[in-house]
């Protein structure tokens, strides 16, 4: 713990009781820089160039750095997720060909990830202990893999619990903290006459399988499709989206649409933090304690400072949803990864209270 030398007042290091607002940098041919997770800790960020030809990863301290080590004949194209210390980092590459997923560590540098495959929003991703790795079949069908080193690559099986029969889980798209939990999107028949498919959210347990989940024994909005994109530390919340609404459910709540904005260019899911407190979406974040809204205005409200920016978008959160990442067009018009630490609710007033009693007690 860290102490302000004031009786009664105690102050936790990592509460993000500071704010700020930081340009992460760019590279590559395309000079730019797309920011895709942030560690749970809130110290480590990763993401690609907009050409998805180069990964990348950043922290205070080192800053930006371009990883490199990739197996003869592939070439590394991003970094989609990263463990809770960033020890961890799992991510893309390509030989002009196919796709294939790699896993990064200090110590052993670049490994594929065999049997996983991924690419654009399709991950992969990490589970925070670094343990599991989830994605897509290394093929060009989509098909929901589990990786672990004791298990290899492994599908996750039909889903289950859907009124008319099986489902195919498509894409392991959230994680949780101990791989135990994994989320997506699913393919399932939601009418037979005439027949037709729609997408819907399922929840694996390696006890239960991959169950579809169904809003009071219904799809959730079938003609716009909904999967699951990310899931809580504990795997009892998750998120998702169904058309441009994003959503939040838990067993408790069932579902409960955040928010809708219009259609823009681009492919965006909305995250969730590990408490389950914080959902990042678009150019906007929804909390339990404030509600939806503009991320422009959380930042501002923290007292960032991002004069010049435009277009910003909120990728992800760490797990106290205290420090963000996004991108955005920078001052001189060019898109580029930043991070941002914001006040946990009621910061202000403890640090204002902290101030009054340091005076009194000078006084005193």
């Amino acid at each position: 713990m860290r102490s302000l030398g004031i009786v009664g007042v105690t102050l936790i290091a990592g509460s993000c009781l500071g704010q700020g607002f930081t340009a992460v940098g760019r590279i590559g041919p395309s000079n730019s820089s797309v920011a895709m997770s942030i560690s749970s800790d809130g110290t480590t960020v990763v993401g690609r160039t907009t050409t998805f030809d180069r990964a990348w990863r950043w922290n205070a301290g080192s800053g930006l750095i371009t990883l490199t080590g990739a197996p003869a004949g592939l070439s590394l194209d991003a970094a989609s997720d990263v463990s809770q210390d960033g020890t961890t980092i799992v991510g893309t590459m390509n030989n002009g060909v196919g796709t294939f997923a790699y896993r990064w560590t200090a110590g052993a540098g670049i490994q594929r990830v065999v049997g996983i495959g991924g690419g654009g929003s399709f991950g992969p991703f990490v589970s925070a202990d670094g343990s599991t790795i989830v994605g897509t079949h290394e093929g060009s069908t989509l098909s929901a893999r589990r990786w672990t080193q004791a298990t290899g690559a492994q599908p996750l099986g039909p889903v289950t619990g859907l009124p008319f029969g099986n489902g195919s889980a498509l894409l392991g798209y959230g994680v949780s903290s101990d791989g135990s939990v994994i989320v997506g999107p699913a393919e399932a028949v939601y009418q037979t006459s005439p027949f037709a498919t729609t997408v819907t959210p399922f929840r694996w347990t390696a006890g239960g399988g991959a169950v579809g989940i169904l809003d009071n024994g219904q799809f959730y909005n079938p003609l716009a499709g909904a999967g699951a994109s990310s899931v809580s530390a504990d795997g009892s919340v998750m998120v998702g989206y169904s058309g441009t609404t994003a959503w939040r459910w838990s067993s408790a709540t069932g579902f409960q649409p955040l928010v809708t904005p219009p259609p823009i260019a681009g492919t965006f899911v909305p995250s969730i933090s590990g408490d389950g407190a914080t959902v990042a979406y678009r150019e906007f974040l929804w909390t339990q304690t404030g509600g939806t809204q503009t991320l422009t205005d959380v930042l501002t409200s923290a007292g960032c400072t991002f004069t010049g920016w435009t277009g910003l978008r909120v990728i992800d959160t760490s797990f106290n949803g205290r420090a963000l990442c996004g991108y955005g067009t920078n001052p001189t018009g060019q898109t580029e990864a930043w991070y941002a630490t914001i006040p946990a609710p009621g910061a202000g007033a403890l640090l204002a209270a902290a101030a009054s009693l340091t005076t009194r007690r000078r006084r005193a």
